[in-house]
């Protein structure tokens, strides 16, 4: 019984300055890749960011791996890819089993297979224990009825199970093993590369406790945060340092919730004598001095804030629990601790003025960000925004549950799509092009030497060229 997992690309929906497909390896399907392996099923990877097959392509590429089994990783921006994926296989292939997971597959389970005959199995929630009884009983001939958290087909009848609870020991799951992909993953911000030595990604922690109105992260995990211990993280951060990799961005959503078990972290980083770069997302309520200082030491170079705007009122409509003044002091403590400050910014929310947008591109350049991300409100299904505008009768849930939307395209609250596009731009070219922000970029060349690297890697005209064209189209960054 061989599995073949694919992580399809993406067509749609927001861009930020992150250059999502190629730059992070694909870990919910490297967890579910490992997990079959040590049961002692074959299993392969195709994450198509950085492959770049269309489906055509694909489908030979699964073909000639005689898969019994294909699974999609789904998220409401590749949902289409899928589709057109599956359909290939089922038609070439009937008798494989299609099954998908993730974010997207978990919100429409039910509409998926009313509306998609050529998928069998949905699983919700985090699938690897779901994953690995389904693969048992397919291969058994055995029904899935009984399997927590799968809905199916069963005769021309969906069933959907009940639901499986998040994994509450994290210790418990084995590492994910790089060694199912070839692709070369760099960290890219814009195209531009970060990395500097082998890189790769990892989560310390699952789910958040945070009620954030655009986040879709409650659909997975049910607001339950779960974290590994700091022994098993440093652990596997070992065990990558074995292999070769050098430098890792932490993809928790929030790694600094819980700041003394960062400071463990960071403690046995240096006990450990870990020779490597990182970088982490964290909340700026809880970035103190203190704790910037210790995870510089421990090798932290950049720290990624979901500041989201500059207005009090837009922050409270978004459920943030923070205030500007947080985010200036963690910007500040990021900085003082000579680390980069990466800040992201949410622009579009529904009565949000000209006026207010300008105010939040303005903010971000007081405070010292080192690169901001301006992004244009998205509404994706699971998440507050969606379920209050389809209840509300401004999203036509058939129109967009497959790919989401941009609130300003079907809020009427909302300024028009087409000049918060104007002004994101015009925000960039103000922010990025400024004599202040350009000598403190290059002053910095000089005394980092990461940065430094950073430059080398990137001294092509392609990717300059890419930078340019940044500059000059809003539309990257929808």
């Amino acid at each position: 019984m061989k599995v073949v997992l694919v992580n399809p690309s993406i067509t749609h929906g927001m861009r930020s300055a992150i250059d999502v497909e190629g730059a992070w390896p694909p870990l919910g399907l490297l967890y579910l890749a490992t997990m079959l392996k040590e049961g002692g099923v074959p299993v392969e990877i195709f994450d198509n960011g950085p492959l770049g097959y269309s489906p055509e392509q694909l489908l030979k590429q699964i073909r000639s791996k005689k898969p019994d089994i294909v699974g999609f990783h789904t998220l409401s921006m590749s949902s289409l890819t899928a589709n057109e994926t599956s359909k290939l296989i089922k038609r070439d292939m009937p008798n494989i089993k299609v099954l998908y997971g993730g974010y997207h597959a978990t919100v429409f389970h039910q509409k998926i297979l009313r509306e998609r005959e050529y998928v069998d199995v949905v699983i919700r929630g985090e699938g690897e224990h779901t994953l690995i009884e389904v693969v048992d009983s397919i291969e058994k001939g055995k029904s899935l009825e009984g399997i927590r958290g799968v809905s199916f087909r069963d005769e021309g009848r969906i069933r959907v199970n009940p639901t499986r609870p998040p994994i509450e020991d994290l210790n418990s799951i084995p590492f994910p093993d790089p060694g199912f992909l070839d692709s070369e993953y760099v960290g890219t911000v814009n195209g531009m590369r970060t990395a500097v030595r082998k890189f790769t990604s990892m989560v310390t922690s699952r789910g958040c406790p945070l009620n954030c109105r655009f986040c879709c992260e409650s659909v997975h995990e049910l607001r339950t945060w779960r974290v590994r211990s700091p022994e098993n993280v440093v652990e596997e951060l070992s065990y990558l340092k074995s292999l070769g990799y050098g430098q890792m961005y932490l993809q928790d959503d929030s790694f600094t919730l819980d700041r003394k078990r960062v400071n463990e972290i960071c403690r046995l980083i240096k006990r450990e004598k870990l020779d490597i770069l990182w970088a982490a997302m964290a909340r700026v309520n809880n970035a103190t001095a203190d704790l910037m200082q210790r995870m510089r030491e421990a090798g932290c170079q950049s720290v990624y804030f979901g500041i989201e705007n500059a207005n009090q009122r837009i922050l409270d409509y978004y459920r943030k629990g923070i205030t500007q003044e947080m985010a200036k002091d963690a910007v500040k403590n990021c900085i003082n601790a000579k680390m980069d400050a990466f800040g992201g910014f949410i622009l579009g929310a529904p009565t949000e003025t000209e006026d207010e947008m300008w105010k939040t591109i303005r903010f971000a350049e007081e405070i010292g960000i080192t690169f901001p991300s301006f992004y244009i409100l998205q509404a994706y299904p699971g998440t507050a925004i969606w379920n209050e505008n389809v209840a509300n009768g401004y999203i036509k849930e058939d129109e967009y549950w497959e790919t989401g939307v941009a609130l300003p395209e079907v809020v009427p609250e909302c300024i028009p799509m087409a000049r918060i596009k104007t002004i994101l731009g015009n925000g960039y070219r103000h922010v990025l092009t400024r004599p202040k922000f350009i000598l403190e970029q290059a002053s910095k060349l000089f005394m980092d030497p990461v940065r430094r690297q950073i430059l080398l890697k990137n001294l092509n005209m392609r990717k300059i060229i890419n930078l340019l064209n940044m500059l000059q189209r809003s539309e990257h960054y929808y």
